[in-house]
């Protein structure tokens, strides 16, 4: 059974904080990737890009995602950028297709909670606090799962299952394609990355997950060569 771990390096983040952005910007410039996996879908890539693009401060602003970012940190490397992520109206459309009255009503009492949770954990991760700030990130998971089961399946496990099976597709193109050490850096939330991991190291329950789930693999979207979103 091939180790994929061997070549894929999730890296995880805190959404748009600063440290994520230097974390994301060192791991490009030390490790010089073949391949940067963002979780993203095609539509959220292409918001994110012309909203950098028609921004009066393009080019000097600090308040960027760590996506953009790591794109930015590739400059002329010979890379690609593959975006791994479920597609946000698929993510939609199960929810909706799935949720239950109770649930949604429940998860409305929690949410603003939960949020203020999670922009605390944001705070301890700018500080340098990983651990405590993944505390905080796990906690409002588990909230999530126990109040609104619906969304955490969906957000959570559905979404790993998708991005480590994309992940594991992209490794097998460098590998036919006689790259025999891909070197694959992975951008995701730190909330996925145990999740993902454990999925790469298991690929034939990977295959039977996503076959009881009825999520129906496309392959992921590749950007090549990228220079400035």
């Amino acid at each position: 059974m091939r180790n994929y771990l061997r070549y894929i390096h999730p890296l995880g983040t805190a959404h748009w904080s600063q440290r994520s952005i230097a974390d994301a910007i060192q791991a490009v410039n030390t490790t010089s990737p073949q391949a940067i996996c963002l979780e993203l879908d095609k539509r959220r890539f292409d918001h994110l890009r012309r909203a950098c693009f028609e921004c009066p401060r393009f080019g000097h602003c600090k308040r960027k995602c760590e996506f953009v970012a790591a794109a930015d940190a590739l400059g002329n490397q010979e890379a690609d950028i593959w975006l791994i992520d479920m597609d946000e109206r698929d993510i939609t459309r199960r929810v909706q297709s799935q949720a239950t009255l109770e649930e949604i009503v429940a998860w409305q009492r929690i949410d603003a909670y939960v949020t203020k949770h999670n922009e605390q954990g944001i705070r301890l991760w700018e500080e340098g606090l990983k651990q405590e700030a993944l505390a905080h990130f796990n906690g409002g998971t588990e909230l999530m799962r126990r109040t609104f089961p619906t969304l955490w399946q969906v957000l959570i496990q559905e979404r790993n299952l998708v991005m480590a099976a994309r992940l594991i597709f992209i490794t097998e193109q460098y590998l036919q394609s006689a790259i025999i050490e891909p070197n694959i850096l992975t951008l995701v939330g730190a909330a996925h990355v145990q999740g993902i991991r454990e999925l790469l190291t298991d690929p034939a329950t990977l295959a039977r997950s996503i076959e009881q789930r009825r999520i129906e693999f496309t392959p992921p979207a590749r950007i090549h060569r990228v220079k400035v979103l």
